[in-house]
């Protein structure tokens, strides 16, 4: 479904992350959640951020807008969202970002959804929080914004609150609530997660549809690579905080280049292939922080400095990049391996 953007060199990103490092502290100690994350999104570009549950993603999400728990704290790097060092603005200019520059669709609808207003007043809401008065106007927009979702009957869907509406309408409404600005960037939190494979393609072919007509540019955090395959242009993989690998969709599914990658392809199970167990990652996420590759001690190809000394991100072609030592040796390797169910 993807086409790949094709960026001008001198255009700013509509987002970048350099070396952002996160922490959760508590009174007893400090954690680390993300560790010298970098990347960026052209504008008009989907870019997905994967990893299994506890990778960290969601959190370098959150912190794009500032919306960290309030134990978690960004101690290093820098985001910037249109030109805009996030990191140093206070709270309203950071609320003047948010209204002008970026939206967010969060992972559970009916939780971000206001139970006690009806979807017209909630939508109505976003647009006078952008500063639209006309009532008129106001009610034209969300018309038509729950009309590009692809709801039926806009009308009657502005007067039903949110437990009247399926997962997939709310889901859909919570999208409008994110278009209906115009909004530079949208921040999706795994936003098909709670629905069932058939509204999940649905959901997913309309955000991107949506998003390129409009010019916008999408961060799609996700645990399914099937997700990034079908509607991302570039993708970023995540382990234990750590960027471990980026590029485009094609190179790094069809070849990947770092060992947790190939291993989260082995895993996924394949069209028309019947097996009776799954492939599994052995062993465990690190909890705590470690001296070298974060995925050293699940890595069949680890070596004995892997464990002593982390890896950079380090570019070896064009729009590629992984941290692993061995990547130029193991890349014929990992990429049999990857496609091996």
């Amino acid at each position: 479904m993807h086409n790949a953007v094709q960026m001008d060199a001198a255009a700013t990103p509509i987002l970048q992350v350099e070396g952002l490092d996160i922490e959760y502290r508590s009174a007893a100690q400090a954690s680390v959640a993300a560790r010298d994350v970098a990347f960026s999104i052209g504008r008009g570009e989907v870019f997905g951020l994967v990893g299994e549950s506890g990778s960290g993603k969601s959190t370098v999400l959150r912190s794009i807008i500032g919306l960290l728990h309030h134990k978690a704290r960004v101690v290093g790097g820098a985001i910037r969202v249109a030109g805009q060092e996030v990191t140093r603005l206070n709270s309203a200019a950071l609320a003047e970002l948010r209204r002008r520059h970026v939206a967010m669709i969060f992972q559970d609808p009916l939780r971000a959804l206001n139970p006690v207003m009806t979807i017209g007043a909630q939508l109505a809401e976003v647009m006078e929080a952008a500063g639209l008065r006309d009532r008129a106007e106001i009610h034209r927009r969300i018309v038509g914004a729950l009309q590009d979702v692809g709801l039926a009957d806009p009308e009657i869907r502005m007067r039903a609150y949110p437990h009247e509406l399926s997962g997939g309408q709310r889901q859909r409404v919570a999208i409008a609530a994110a278009l209906i600005r115009s909004p530079e960037l949208i921040l999706a939190d795994e936003p098909t997660t709670a629905l069932d494979v058939t509204i999940q393609d649905q959901i997913l072919r309309l955000l991107y549809d949506l998003c390129r007509d409009k010019g916008m540019s999408v961060l799609l955090v996700t645990h399914d690579l099937g997700v990034v395959a079908e509607v991302c242009d570039r993708v970023g993989v995540l382990y234990a905080g750590r960027l471990v690998e980026t590029g485009t969709v094609a190179q790094v599914l069809s070849a990947p280049s770092h060992p947790y990658t190939a291993a989260l392809l082995a895993s996924m199970p394949r069209k028309g292939e019947r097996q009776a167990r799954l492939r599994v990652i052995p062993g465990r996420p690190p909890e705590s922080t470690i001296d070298g590759c974060p995925f050293a001690p699940r890595c069949a190809h680890a070596l004995p400095a892997c464990s002593a000394i982390p890896p950079v991100l380090a570019v070896h072609g064009a729009d590629r990049a992984s941290a692993c030592w061995r990547h130029d040796e193991l890349r014929e390797r990992l990429a049999e391996e990857a496609s091996v169910g």
